[in-house]
């Protein structure tokens, strides 16, 4: 597939592709169902595993455990990328692992360090800006500096929008890099935020609502599920946004 780097991308629209994202949900929810199972059990047994046992897990093992985690996290977004772009199914419904999905993996580890890196110099930046402005407020209000700090991550998610396009590539076997991302999300930038950050977060805040104290085991292991589940949404959403934004290059 050739990309001509001159050629603007095309616009995305952020109701259109929330949309198309849940009709697709929607019309693969069987293949969807089957092969998103496993990844999601395991995935909800690591979050349990580290929710009780945290306490008592060393460093080593709980590092163990996120990476299992992210791991994981890369199989489902494969799978998800290529049953929404391809319509490929995986072979079987326990998922395999290969080169793919090390490339995958080894892109998502590469975005959480680049999200992170990010946060921590918006965070620190402005943080020291805004409290040498408003250090009588920020002294009397604790909770003040701690909704700005909030804000003060936005420019971060946006550095990840202009370069989230990799993954939904990598997982089709589609040339990519840092810099095709970052040409393919021109124009596009703060709308993609929106659909890496904005939606995910809106997603887990409604499924956070149901937590309430005193859950029982059984609960929690309810709404470690649904939070994974509904996670799909995302997935789909970068899906459709990455051929839509893609589309009219591939001519």
């Amino acid at each position: 597939m050739q990309h001509d780097s001159s050629v603007m991308p095309n616009r995305l629209s952020i109701k259109k592709t929330i949309f198309s994202a849940m009709l697709v949900i929607w019309s693969e929810r069987e293949n969807l169902s089957k092969y998103l199972a496993i990844p999601i059990l395991c995935m909800v047994a690591l979050t349990m595993s580290w929710t009780y046992l945290m306490d008592s897990l060393s460093e080593a093992v709980s590092w163990l455990l996120y990476f299992l985690y992210v791991t994981f996290c890369a199989v489902f977004a494969v799978i998800c990328h290529r049953l929404i772009l391809t319509g490929t199914k995986p072979a079987g419904w326990i998922p395999e692992w290969s080169w793919r999905e090390s490339k995958f993996l080894a892109w998502l580890l590469l975005l959480l360090c680049i999200v992170l890196a990010a946060i921590f110099l918006t965070v620190s930046i402005l943080g020291i800006f805004f409290a040498n402005i408003f250090f009588e407020s920020l002294d009397k209000s604790p909770n003040l500096f701690m909704q700005m700090k909030a804000l003060f991550q936005i420019p971060a998610f946006y550095v990840l929008a202009r370069v989230c396009l990799v993954l939904p590539a990598t997982a089709i076997d589609e040339k990519t890099s840092i810099k095709l991302a970052l040409t393919q999300s021109r124009g596009n930038g703060w709308r993609l935020a929106v659909i890496v950050g904005a939606l995910p977060f809106s997603t887990f805040f409604l499924v956070d609502l149901l937590y309430r104290d005193g859950a029982t085991f059984f609960e929690k292991v309810i709404l470690t599920f649904l939070e994974a589940a509904v996670s799909v949404i995302d997935v789909a959403a970068l899906s459709i946004a990455y051929k839509e934004i893609t589309k009219k290059n591939d001519s």
